[in-house]
């Protein structure tokens, strides 16, 4: 679910947001020829389970094909893409405490009881399932720092899964939005690198694992929500070590303790009787130096005396 090639801006029309999505592509847009739906299709079916759904107005703009990437030909050949800041300094960078970064679904929306017995597929169904999606199908290639654990690694992970008797569901960008989510509703654990059906997942607060080492995983999903594991398998925190047999048991306990503790804290959200309300509690004085800043974005590094 490619969503990453779009930029945004959204404002507020009295109690309602604006949110325009700029596409660098047109509306019938495919990835890949065996794909069934468009990026606008799956964001549309998304956007009915958040919380406020109806207090947000989508609107979408295509063929801004010149908006997305440096001039230059090396930072385009890499796609490396242009990053927006909106006047107020709402987004700021590395220096100050991250700002709060969720915009939940509404539980009574994507409640599995709502769907399915759960009584009769608990044992042989739920808590044996384990999502998984890596780097590999991808439409585009991703960063390095996404790519630590090769195919082949993905490969014997899924094995040593199995081995332990847990069914494994692979998902991939082309998995048709309706059941990605049914598969992430009703299962054990989600297992990922950080990206495709990242946020879904974090919407759905279902136990997560990623495998990464990049400063903004801990953003989208801060440790006391998710396990975010190492690749090496020198480290304590590997992903090697924790899908041991004798280890598997107490890894499944820690991502199921870390969601419970995601959902306990999402419970106040559903105070807020509107999205303006909902904002607010989120807007805070940001401290640290922001993208407009000047320098920022290529800051220099002392040189280490010899």
């Amino acid at each position: 679910m490619a969503l990453n090639c779009a930029h945004h801006h959204a404002w507020h029309t009295g109690r309602k947001i604006k949110l325009i999505m700029h596409w660098d592509h047109d509306a019938d847009y495919l990835h890949h020829f065996e794909e069934e739906e468009t990026i606008v299709d799956r964001m549309q079916y998304i956007h009915k389970f958040y919380l406020h759904r109806d207090q947000v107005k989508i609107f979408h703009s295509f063929n801004h094909r010149g908006d997305f990437y440096y001039n230059s030909t090396e930072a385009h050949e890499l796609k490396n893409k242009n990053r927006y800041e909106f006047e107020d300094h709402f987004y700021h960078n590395l220096n100050g405490p991250a700002p709060p970064n969720e915009w939940s679904f509404n539980p009574d929306f994507v409640s599995n009881e709502k769907y399915i017995d759960m009584k009769l597929i608990k044992q042989s169904y739920v808590n044996k399932k384990i999502v998984v999606w890596r780097s590999y199908h991808n439409a585009e290639i991703p960063r390095k720092w996404k790519r630590k654990l090769t195919n082949y690694d993905w490969d014997v992970i899924i094995e040593k899964l199995r081995r332990e008797g847990l069914h494994v569901v692979e998902l991939t960008y082309r998995t048709p939005i309706r059941e990605a989510m049914f598969h992430l509703q009703t299962c054990r654990l989600s297992l990922s690198y950080d990206g495709m059906w990242h946020y879904v997942a974090k919407n759905l607060c279902i136990p997560m694992a990623i495998v990464s080492d990049g400063a903004i995983t801990k953003y989208h999903t801060p440790e006391q929500e998710c396990v975010i594991l190492n690749h090496s398998k020198r480290k304590v925190n590997s992903i090697w070590k924790n899908v041991k047999t004798e280890n598997i048991s107490e890894f499944l306990g820690e991502t199921k303790k870390r969601s419970d503790y995601h959902k306990r804290s999402l419970r106040k959200y559903k105070q807020h009787l509107n999205l303006e309300s909902y904002l607010a509690f989120f807007r805070r004085t940001k401290k640290g130096p922001t993208l407009l800043d000047k320098g920022h974005r290529n800051p220099r590094r002392k040189k280490k005396r010899k």
